[in-house]
């Protein structure tokens, strides 16, 4: 409501507890808006692109990242199973959809999650890809 009208609802909604009627001073902008979610796999986060990385993304006009470093992802099964969220604006509804797609398209394989009830193994395979350049194993005797 704030970015597309010029209305910030939580302002309203302190003057209306106060017993005043809230001053609005509509604008609408231009073109489209809209917000959508970051996600990734279940898992032990390990690693995202930071909010300033996200609001670089051509468009981008706010970004909030949720979940910590270290914090575990749940499979997404509601709107609170995210790693964080986002809004961008554009032109118009196909462009703003484009953007959404290159934000997600772009984010998504920056996100490193170490996936649950993975075994020894297959967490000595992820190594490679989680630790780039660096070699895990034995060194050699000297």
């Amino acid at each position: 409501m704030h970015a597309k009208f010029n209305v910030d609802l939580a302002a309203c909604a302190i003057q209306v507890a106060l017993g005043r009627r809230p001053e609005i001073d509509v604008k609408i902008r231009p073109g489209a808006l809209g917000g959508a979610y970051l996600t990734s796999g279940p898992g032990l986060l390990l690693d995202c692109p930071s909010a300033d990385q996200v609001m670089a993304r051509p468009g981008v006009e706010f970004v909030r990242i949720e979940r910590p470093v270290g914090d575990r992802t749940p499979a997404v099964a509601g709107t609170d199973h995210r790693i964080g969220q986002f809004m961008v604006a554009a032109e118009n509804a196909e462009e703003l959809q484009q953007r959404f797609a290159k934000v997600w398209d772009w984010f998504g394989p920056q996100v490193k999650i170490v996936p649950d009830g993975l075994t020894p193994r297959e967490l000595r395979a992820l190594q490679p890809t989680l630790r780039p350049g660096v070699r895990f194993g034995d060194a050699l005797w000297r």
